[in-house]
């Protein structure tokens, strides 16, 4: 060959080199506006759903306000009423702050800065969200009474013993410290863990999380563009989903059985408020049906979220990264999972209360001697503390996995399957 075929060919493969780029660079350019579009459509979504639900927010609080004011003369349901307007108008506020920064959001902004914003407003929506749960215990019977108080005019206050307001106040009262430094447990634990972020996300509100999704998969785009180059980070962004067609029904097998799982618990739920609502003012009944209510809330949480985070998984991402997502999950799913096991033995002698109740009529501690049913109780918090510090993992994993209707199970047969493929 000559030099001047030479220096032809070297033209004509600069020509083609430079197409390319030019291609490719249209391609990231395409990419970055539709990301962009998706973004504002996103947030724009949010924000009327915001204003929808400040509007519904102030509706209920100008309702509570004329309960109020109707009930000046009446001290029970304006104890009752008080904080419940308290809780809506501290919403509205809340929503208000959200909608009017969301509307002075410049998406064109780097994405640091956004996010800077964006975690600030969710953090609050948070402490909100957080104390209306912590409260929710104490504040579900006033609600009901002033509901039908101020819709019928029935005033169901005297129809209840004070037993059931003494107990269901001491409950309320104690749920509040208790489900406190849980939660500040898991937030120190998993502080760090994309699912717990993902979770608070979701915690947040649906049209939240999913404006957010947005701006990560914008971060993500460019964080491929800048670490892989635009050729690789255009194959990823366009390959949506890199798992296997076994990988892919194992996964809809686990979201099916945990959505199973999340339908038997509020079953069971329902049951056991219909049994309450019976036995409302008798401690004895009330107090095992409450505890059981309560683990019940626990393992349907622990499912809701299951799902939530095997809906939000990237299967964009290569096997390892996945299979390490997938690993963080079944982890805090096996802290759940070790804490329900040791509380067993609580449960099972509540749920031995209520059955003997429902398929007998019989009150079991009430056959019970005082010094005899301490020694019980005494025991019982004695095998809790036994089986919580030296439960092997083997029990836990085989307790999440049937507390979850064998998505513990198919979870790791589907981690086994991803390493498998991304090693061949």
């Amino acid at each position: 060959m000559s030099g001047l075929d030479l220096d032809k060919l070297k033209s004509q493969w600069a020509q083609e080199t430079c197409k390319l780029d030019d291609s490719l660079t249209l391609d990231i350019e395409a990419v970055r506006f539709a990301l962009a579009k998706k973004t504002s459509k996103a947030f724009r979504r949010h924000s009327h759903w915001l204003m929808a639900s400040l509007l519904v927010g102030i509706a209920t609080f100008a309702a509570l306000m004329t309960f109020i004011v109707h009930h000046l003369n009446d001290s029970a349901y304006l104890l009752l009423a008080t904080p419940l307007a308290m809780f809506v108008l501290a919403e509205c506020i809340v929503q208000f702050l959200q909608w009017h920064a969301l509307r002075t959001l410049d998406l064109s902004s780097p994405i640091i800065k956004l996010h800077e914003i964006l975690d600030r407003l969710r953090d609050r929506r948070l402490r909100l969200t957080k104390w209306v749960l912590l409260s929710s215990v104490l504040l579900w019977w006033p609600l009901i009474l002033v509901v039908v108080k101020g819709f019928t005019g029935i005033d169901l206050l005297p129809k209840f013993p004070a037993s059931f307001i003494i107990i269901n106040a001491i409950i309320g009262f104690s749920f509040i410290p208790t489900a406190y430094l849980v939660a500040r447990y898991f937030s120190n634990r998993f502080s760090h863990s994309a699912g717990f972020r993902k979770f608070l996300e979701e915690a947040a509100g649906k049209s939240w999380s999913r404006a957010r999704e947005q701006l990560d998969a914008r971060q993500g785009f460019e964080d491929d563009v800048a670490i892989q180059g635009d050729a690789k980070a255009l194959q990823r962004f366009e390959k949506k989903n890199l798992l296997s067609p076994a990988a892919n029904a194992l996964l809809r097998s686990i979201k099916n059985r945990v959505l199973l799982s999340i339908l038997f618990y509020a079953s069971l739920m329902l049951l056991i408020g219909i049994f309450n609502a019976i036995h409302g003012g008798q401690w004895q009944f009330i107090v095992p049906g409450i505890l059981l209510n309560l683990f019940f809330v626990s393992q349907m949480v622990g499912g809701i979220t299951w799902r939530i985070s095997s809906q939000r998984l990237d299967l964009a991402l290569p096997g390892n990264a996945l299979a390490n997502q997938l690993e963080k999950l079944l982890a805090m799913r096996m802290v759940l999972a070790r804490i329900s096991l040791s509380l067993l033995p609580i449960i099972g002698l509540v749920c031995l209360q209520v059955m003997t109740k429902v398929l007998a009529g019989k009150d079991l501690i009430g056959t019970l001697s005082g010094p005899l049913l301490g020694v019980i109780i005494a025991m019982t918090l004695a095998v809790v503390v036994v089986i919580h510090r030296n439960a092997k993992t083997s029990a836990v994993a085989a307790f999440a996995n049937i507390s979850g209707f064998g998505a513990f199970k198919s979870s790791k047969m589907l981690i086994a399957e991803i390493k498998q493929a991304a090693s061949e």
